[in-house]
């Protein structure tokens, strides 16, 4: 219960308003107390109330964080040509297209190219060389490749990787499907598209 009076509007009040006020504060013994003792309990509680309802002093001061200082520029270092992890990777562009690179410490070696578990071709690569784009005479579509190189000090094998296709072939029930999904959308895609008028 909230009573919001100050210490000199209490002293005016008269005893049977202090009493009806120590009766909602619920002061025990107030029938048999005089009015100075009404106003003294009355006070006692609205001060009790008062410190539990003030809300607690601040733990701590928020200040404004200072931004972190600026960083020295640093000098440009040259990238080496070579790294001390060897490797060799494969990435199949498309049917008829590989991207091979490697890390051999600019290593001369021999290169092979292994299709579905045999050797499908073989070249030499010169020291300091560490890519090509090597294209085949005949598409190889989803067929395993891996290739390896080997140097006089180790033999690195790459990754395995299944060739892609130049198209895609379907079932019936898939070019069916295919087919009335198209139809479905000419409309739309002669209004101008799926995301608009007048595209």
């Amino acid at each position: 219960m909230k009573i919001a009076l100050t210490e000199e509007e209490l002293k005016k009040l008269t005893k049977r308003e202090l009493y009806e006020i120590a009766k909602k504060l619920k002061i025990r013994g107030r029938g048999r107390m005089r009015k100075a003792q009404l106003l003294e309990a009355v006070k006692r509680e609205l001060l009790i109330a008062k410190e539990m309802v003030a809300p607690p002093p601040p733990a701590s001061r928020i200040e404004e964080a200072e931004p972190p200082p600026l960083q020295e520029e640093r000098e440009e270092l040259p990238l080496p040509e070579s790294y001390p992890v060897s490797f060799l990777g494969l990435i199949p562009v498309n049917p008829k297209l590989l991207f091979i690179y490697w890390n051999a410490g600019g290593r001369r070696g021999t290169l092979k190219l292994i299709v579905e578990g045999r050797d499908f071709k073989e070249l030499q690569v010169e020291p300091g060389q560490r890519e090509l784009f090597l294209e085949l005479e005949e598409e190889l579509p989803f067929k395993r490749v891996k290739a390896v190189l080997i140097t006089e000090e180790e033999a690195l094998t790459s990754n395995e990787v299944v060739m892609p296709a130049r198209e895609v072939v379907i079932g019936e029930e898939a070019a069916a499907e295919l087919t009335e999904l198209i139809t479905k959308q000419k409309p739309e895609l002669q209004r101008g598209g799926p995301y608009g008028e007048g595209r």
